[in-house]
């Protein structure tokens, strides 16, 4: 299945919503700071239109979301754009060039 970055797809929320708590379980950051990371996180999914947790997209963002955060970013929103900003740049070329 491809992914459109940037496009926001509205669906109900599943049982089984993407949970960034698995990759911070091994990390040293607060529990301000994990809050914060949780926040940037949904908010990245909900705008990747992400909502599988076992779409392999999920370990994708939240990668980029603890790599943005260990860079010093703070706050959910800032850490949410740089880590979408990151994986934007990151796009596949589209196949459907002509």
């Amino acid at each position: 299945m491809a992914h459109t970055f940037g496009a926001s797809q509205s669906r109900p929320p599943a049982a089984s919503a993407p949970s960034i708590a698995r990759f911070v379980q091994s990390t040293a950051f607060g529990p301000e700071q994990v809050k914060a990371l949780t926040i940037a996180f949904d908010g990245a999914c909900q705008t990747l239109g992400l909502v599988d947790r076992d779409d392999p997209m999920i370990e994708t963002v939240a990668m980029a979301i603890l790599g943005v955060a260990q860079c010093g970013a703070r706050g959910p929103d800032q850490i949410r754009q740089r880590a979408l900003a990151i994986l934007r740049s990151t796009e596949p070329p589209s196949s459907s060039a002509a």
